[in-house]
């Protein structure tokens, strides 16, 4: 019992939290967000919000780019760094322009979606990725 109130540090409990953080930030935003707005890029592109006035198009396929191609690459682990602060953008963004900063409201999923990624940034991909694999050689 005294050793389950014990912090301690396990290289094997690191690396299957960073998985399961990779795995449950990435299926939900590809699946829940970034899978809809490539299935309904037609329906979206015009009334999309302007993003520093690049146009609702433009500024949709930036969304895309973020949460279709970025959380393909979050999940496998490949480039997780970098596909995180690419998601950390869009979240800010995403809080900023569609929520107007209500993070105890309608901002509530996109502000868990930024702690998570900002946690990945900080933590990296863990041993069980794409990334481990290719800086192993």
């Amino acid at each position: 019992m005294k050793q389950t109130l014990i912090p301690t540090y396990s290289r094997p409990s690191f690396n299957l939290a960073t998985l399961t953080l990779r795995l449950s930030l990435g299926f939900v935003m590809f699946l829940g967000h970034g899978w809809g707005k490539v299935m309904h890029f037609s329906d979206k592109q015009e009334r999309f919000v302007d993003f520093m006035s690049l146009g609702p198009q433009f500024s949709l396929i930036l969304v895309i780019i973020a949460e279709f191609i970025c959380s393909i690459l979050i999940i496998l682990g490949l480039f997780t760094r970098v596909a995180a602060v690419i998601l950390i953008v869009n979240m800010l963004v995403a809080i900023s322009l569609a929520h107007s900063w209500q993070i105890i409201g309608e901002a509530q999923l996109p502000f868990l979606f930024l702690a998570g990624y900002v946690s990945l940034l900080l933590l990296g991909s863990g041993k069980i990725s794409l990334d481990n694999f290719v800086n192993r050689r």
